[in-house]
């Protein structure tokens, strides 16, 4: 995951500079390819905001397939953890009602 998240964070940041839309491409191919490989080791190590990072990885090099299993997981994930999928990652821990 470390790896996908890193190629993924790579790609994100050169938007920003003035690098070749190929090596952006690029980056962006290696964290779909890695986030997949995840994926299909263990889903659970994912979060909501992995997955739209893995979604968006697969969309920028155009894997298609890839793309649309990983928009079904997310709509299956936001199922699963309706709280995160309200409040983010960082689900709040105390109520103030």
């Amino acid at each position: 995951m470390l790896k996908a998240e890193d190629a993924y964070s790579h790609a994100y940041a050169l938007k920003y500079k003035e690098q070749k839309k190929e090596e952006r491409l690029e980056r962006y191919s290696e964290a779909c390819e890695y986030f997949w490989r995840v994926y299909q080791h263990d889903p659970d190590l994912f979060t909501l905001n992995r997955i739209q990072s893995a979604a968006e990885s697969c969309m920028w090099v155009k894997d298609f397939a890839s793309a649309e299993k990983f928009r079904l997981f997310e709509e299956l994930y936001i199922k699963r953890h309706p709280t995160e999928a309200e409040y983010g990652d960082a689900v709040p821990i105390m109520s103030f009602e």
